[in-house]
């Protein structure tokens, strides 16, 4: 069995720790698609995010650093940021207890009082 080295760049990305970056990306990108079909009235952006570090790992011989025999260690991170999920402004009352108080019927004003109609039961 031969092994077949890649030179690290864009377009080998697709074999690069068996594929799993190319699986983890799509599944990123499908997160943030389906965040837009979820929230379409939401026009924040959706992010992805490939980050890729490399540092050298690198050997002293003889008060020389040697990075050719090391090489370099990497790791990748792919991330989805969607916008939080937020409510528009809500209207809490505000008691001298520091009791938070709000009316459901009207979460924009917690002072709009409900007109009596009857019971519901007649």
């Amino acid at each position: 069995m031969t092994t077949e080295l890649y030179k690290l760049q864009a377009s080998s990305l697709t074999q690069l720790d068996r594929g799993a970056l190319a699986v983890t990306l799509e599944k990123a990108l499908q997160q943030a698609a389906t965040d837009c079909i979820d929230r379409p009235a939401d026009d924040r952006a959706r992010i992805v995010t490939v980050q890729i570090e490399l540092k050298p790992k690198a050997e002293w011989d003889n008060d020389t650093r040697s990075l050719e025999i090391n090489g370099a260690e990497g790791k990748y991170k792919i991330r989805c940021k969607t916008p939080d999920y937020e409510s528009k402004p809500l209207d809490f009352g505000l008691q001298t207890d520091g009791t938070l108080i709000f009316n459901e019927n009207a979460p924009d004003n917690h002072r709009v009082r409900s007109l009596p109609f009857g019971d519901d039961d007649e």
